[in-house]
């Protein structure tokens, strides 16, 4: 099976697979909402990777092992030439490395510069 050819015919042969998407879909996704009241350490917001093992667990309903390794590759399909995959990650990693040397380190939780969270120079000085 491949993720563009499906394997059953009519409406009722996807309910089974729909079905289970729904469900782990739902399910795998919100459990953090779930356990958050319940003293579990987190934001309780939903779980994106949810949605991802739903639809991995349900194309294994539909399509037993082949279902999974088919929607991943269709998920990865690379249709460039080696070259410019390269071209494209020595663009990423370096315009990477050139923002983190122009940029000025900041604090994550003001989001300040770090030289105006550090203690001021008049308070440096001896008294």
């Amino acid at each position: 099976m491949t993720a563009t050819t499906p394997t059953t015919a009519g409406p009722r042969g996807i309910a089974p697979a729909l079905a289970a998407f729904l469900v782990l879909g739902c399910l795998l996704s919100w459990y953090p909402w779930v356990l958050h009241p319940v003293g579990r350490p987190g934001n309780g917001g939903p779980n994106p990777l949810g949605l991802l093992v739903g639809a991995l667990i349900a194309a294994a309903v539909d399509g037993g092992w082949r279902g999974p390794v088919g929607a991943l590759r269709s998920m990865v399909r690379l249709r460039a030439p080696a070259r410019v995959r390269l071209v494209a990650l020595i663009n990423t990693v370096g315009a990477g490395y050139v923002l983190k040397m122009v940029a000025p380190p900041t604090s994550r939780a003001s989001g300040r510069s770090m030289a105006a969270c550090g203690p001021s120079s008049a308070s440096l000085r001896p008294h």
